[in-house]
């Protein structure tokens, strides 16, 4: 037990019951803690002396706090050192027998990812690992007796995404044609391990019309811009009018706290080819009895 209720300071619980009372039930005790117990007899001549010291223990509770001086550090591109401090032994409330570790990140669709591991109850410190790069991880932790777990630790955000915080370098991108209109296109992580991105901006450009007439372009968009999530790393163009047969310029710049990048390598693609649209303007005459 972490705590012995005995002595002159020592918070006292008393309940007073009839005289042919042998048993009565006290209440109000801390979780996992020893207590002293002595009975006195009261007689309309005053209280007589307290009996033998008798010791008892409360049973097990949920931890009262959460850890304190949660940290986390990145230690490789997919790899967060977290760690924290123990409970102070007056609010754990029983045997410390793991601590849980919570780490969330935006996910592909846009929503809040969360991911829970587990670790023995004498560590101060979990690495997780398999993280995505480029992504800064909102994480709590919390301790659990055999009774259950106390509460989360405020969210914390890894560090060091902030520490040498600097404007990155374009990243490299990947077009690839899906059909006439439409496309995919991907790009990496910037160099730089240590920031956070906001968002990307993708550029998209009409660079040559391959087709016979260049009048196929009238009325379509010359230029897109687009942006997306910082966790999102590939845009499909499907839902924008790009033309068949034709070349297009990509590039992608970063976006983060302390500005913008600048803007990757131009890569081109070219849609596929789609089948001719009908002849216009037709006309027919007669040449002889036989021919048009």
């Amino acid at each position: 037990y972490p705590q012995q209720m005995i002595g002159p300071n020592a918070p006292t619980i008393r309940s007073l019951v009839n005289g042919t009372t042998l048993a009565t039930t006290l209440t109000g005790f801390n979780p996992y803690t020893q207590y002293s117990c002595y009975v006195t007899a009261n007689t309309s001549a005053g209280e007589g002396s307290p009996s033998i010291i008798s010791t008892a223990g409360t049973a097990e509770g949920v931890p009262s706090v959460s850890p304190s001086n949660v940290a986390a550090i990145t230690i490789a591109p997919t790899s967060v050192n977290v760690t924290w401090s123990q409970l102070p032994n007056t609010d754990r409330n029983g045997i410390i027998v793991a601590y849980e570790v919570r780490f969330s990140s935006p996910s592909s669709n846009g929503k809040l990812g969360t991911f829970d591991v587990n670790t023995s109850g004498s560590s101060n410190q979990r690495v997780l690992n398999s993280l995505q790069e480029c992504v800064q991880y909102s994480i709590s932790v919390r301790a659990y007796t055999s009774q259950g777990p106390g509460p989360f630790s405020s969210p914390v955000l890894d560090s060091s995404l902030n520490m040498y915080a600097q404007v990155p370098q374009p990243p490299e991108v990947l077009p690839s044609a899906l059909t006439a209109t439409s496309a995919n296109l991907t790009w990496s992580c910037p160099l730089e391990k240590n920031i956070t991105i906001n968002s990307y901006s993708v550029n998209v450009t009409v660079t040559y019309p391959r087709s016979i007439h260049a009048d196929c372009l009238h009325g379509k968009n010359l230029s897109y811009y687009i942006t997306v999530p910082g966790y999102q790393r590939y845009i499909r163009l499907e839902d924008v009018s790009l033309v068949p047969f034709t070349s297009y310029s990509f590039e992608v710049l970063v976006n983060t706290n302390e500005g913008e990048g600048e803007l990757s390598t131009p890569r081109s693609f070219t849609t596929l080819q789609a089948p001719p649209s009908s002849p216009l303007n037709i006309s027919a005459s007669v040449l002889s009895y036989s021919s048009l």
